[in-house]
């Protein structure tokens, strides 16, 4: 009986080491979604993960978003650079969720090409979250951030950062947290719009929401075609990229953009184009 005891208390015990010494692994290889410090959400700074009171260490998090003018246009791409500081420690990890002014999410997430230290984005009550893939020395990450596909006001981006001294337990480690919002580029007025008529455009209404735009480029360059509001303000962006010379047919799905009359530029070299169009 003594032998049997004993021999499930062992057993106990390297359970219980298992389970600990898995869960601060699973962490370490991503975070627990929605510890960003956003509203509503607390963070790893606490006795069950890392046991540090946030930002009462001597380090930081900081995010960078890397628009010319600190602005974001609806529709586009850009690079957000997470970094985590602090000195003293050597494991470093991350999480990041963007909210508009409702703190639902706004924009999505994904993982630059060629990267490989960012877990999958995780969708969690409304919201989506971007974090670190197996924490590591490494203590700066470059995300893909796609702007709102509509003009959805001031977005807020919250993130948490932890600083870690990889003893593969909650002590010692440091919990950070930052917030940074970027406003909409909606600084395009009416007057701005250049109605030109030398771009040969053909807008086509197929399907309820359904755009087709035609043209032809004289030479190989830019081409841009944004969707307006009657007030000149930027809604969506439908196409950005760069063409060779000849005819070119584009169509779009302008998704929740809501019925009404809109313009529709496009952009191509120095010739300007816009014309109105109904969205059903």
């Amino acid at each position: 009986m003594r032998k049997s005891t004993l021999t499930f208390v062992s057993f106990l015990i390297v359970a219980v080491f298992i389970f600990q010494f898995s869960e601060v692994k699973t962490n370490s290889v991503q975070p627990p979604s929605a510890q960003t410090g956003a509203p509503a959400e607390s963070t790893c700074g606490n006795s069950d993960c890392h046991n540090n009171t946030p930002n009462s260490g001597v380090g930081s998090v900081t995010v960078a978003f890397n628009s010319p003018n600190g602005l974001y246009v609806p529709g586009n791409s850009y690079t957000l650079t997470v970094t985590v500081t602090d000195g003293a420690q050597s494991r470093f990890g991350f999480e990041i969720t963007s909210l508009d002014g409702t703190n639902t999410k706004a924009g999505s997430f994904a993982e630059i090409v060629g990267g490989s230290d960012l877990s999958f984005p995780v969708s969690i009550n409304g919201r989506l979250y971007a974090s670190h893939h197996n924490a590591s020395a490494i203590n700066v990450w470059n995300i893909n951030w796609t702007a709102p596909i509509t003009d959805v006001g001031p977005v807020t981006f919250y993130a948490a950062g932890n600083a870690a001294n990889g003893n593969d337990a909650s002590t010692g480690d440091n919990v950070y947290t930052t917030t940074f919002q970027v406003q909409p580029d909606n600084t395009i007025g009416i007057n701005d719009l250049s109605f030109q008529a030398d771009v040969p455009f053909v807008i086509h209404n197929l399907l309820p929401a359904h755009i087709s735009v035609q043209y032809e480029t004289s030479s190989t360059g830019h081409s841009l075609i944004r969707l307006f509001n009657l007030n000149g303000q930027l809604v969506k962006v439908l196409f950005d990229g760069n063409e060779g010379k000849g005819n070119h047919t584009h169509s779009f799905m302008p998704g929740d953009v809501s019925s009404g009359l809109y313009l529709i530029q496009l952009k191509t070299g120095s010739r300007v184009h816009t014309e109105k169009i109904i969205i059903d």
